[in-house]
């Protein structure tokens, strides 16, 4: 029985999806150069001045809750090619108007301007709708944030699990990377998760991805912490030379079964079954031990013979300490350690 592993989303360190996204960035000071096509046009004169200073007035008329005046300064900025002009009149007219296509618009817009806070606030209002071109635009405010260590976090922390969450495990790896460091752990659940399963080109290494998960969980992300726990309390088989899938017997059925048995080869693989019957055989007493239906783990060593060890592992200590003690009464097929999920019960 394979735990289930989090990955969700928070708005700083890391968050469930389900929950409303972040406010929108409001844009920064910095802006880019006009366009060459704006510089080539007829010279316009605003009011507010130049971009910069259209952006200023904007902020200001804004502060003081006049927002018809902050519209029209944020305008005559967008208008000349200022992405944080574009940027604040897309949050203006998604605040005020309730306009989303019209604020992703102008998202876009100042996107396409280099303004990051741009590309950040239209993933977050694309991303179910339109996943792969959100996972673009997480990605690119992730990679532009430069310094900007609040926008690193949302970036590449909703990023890197949006992507995840898409399928896109290369992508998302490269955003938890970028998000899990010294300075902030919003992507180090995923990274965990990821390094966990092997996944987005990572070597699976599982005492990397408790490290990861604790590195998350002392930050203050409950998934990490669950995640942690799981994985430290699963019953594993580390050098395993046997996987099988499903075996049954007699109506009796293990799953994901691992073993590390001496001369471990298509002799061995015959003896599943052979497993699975001998268990199946104490199945009166397993069901005994959760009348109600429990999934246990479980985790044996036998040699000559003999069940030398047994533990398991149910949620519930009374299942797990009955469970293992049928298990010690087994006879073994397979001389080794093993383990194996199964249901016990109704």
């Amino acid at each position: 029985m394979r735990p289930r592993f989090l990955v969700t989303l928070l708005p700083l360190l890391v968050a469930c999806s389900t929950v409303d996204p972040p406010a929108p960035r409001a844009p920064r000071a910095l802006d880019p150069e006009p366009s060459a096509d704006a510089e080539a046009a007829p010279a316009k004169t605003y009011a507010c001045g130049d971009a910069a200073a259209c952006v200023e007035a904007g902020r200001k008329a804004q502060e003081a809750k006049q927002h018809e005046e902050a519209r029209e300064h944020f305008a005559a900025a967008c208008d000349q090619g200022s992405g944080a002009g574009c940027g604040a009149l897309g949050s203006l007219v998604q605040e005020i108007d309730k306009d989303e296509p019209g604020a992703v618009a102008l998202w876009l817009k100042a996107c396409d301007l280099g303004q990051m806070d741009g590309c950040f606030n239209a993933a977050e209002r694309v991303r179910h709708d339109k996943p792969k071109d959100a996972t673009v635009l997480y990605a690119k405010a992730c990679k532009g944030a430069g310094d900007d260590q609040m926008l690193v976090g949302l970036a590449c922390g909703r990023g890197g699990v949006h992507a995840y969450q898409s399928g896109d495990e290369a992508v998302a790896a490269e955003l938890a990377r970028a998000s899990c460091n010294d300075k902030r752990v919003a992507g180090c659940n995923l990274l965990g998760v990821l390094t966990l399963e092997g996944g987005g080109g990572l070597a699976p290494d599982k005492d990397k991805a408790v490290m990861l998960f604790d590195k998350a969980c002392e930050a203050g992300d409950a998934s990490g912490c669950d995640n942690k726990r799981k994985v430290e309390s699963s019953l594993d088989v580390p050098g395993a030379n046997i996987t099988m899938g499903s075996i049954t017997a007699d109506g009796f059925t293990l799953t994901d079964m691992k073993c590390k048995a001496e001369g471990a080869g298509l002799g061995a693989l015959v003896m599943g079954p052979a497993v699975a019957g001998a268990i199946g055989k104490k199945k009166a007493a397993l069901d005994a031990c959760a009348p109600k239906g429990a999934n246990v783990r479980v985790r044996w060593t036998a040699s000559g013979g003999k069940v030398t060890a047994a533990e398991a592992k149910a949620g519930d200590p009374k299942i797990e300490a009955c469970v293992a003690k049928v298990l010690k009464a087994v006879p073994a097929a397979l001389d080794g350690t093993c383990a194996a999920s199964m249901h016990v019960g109704k």
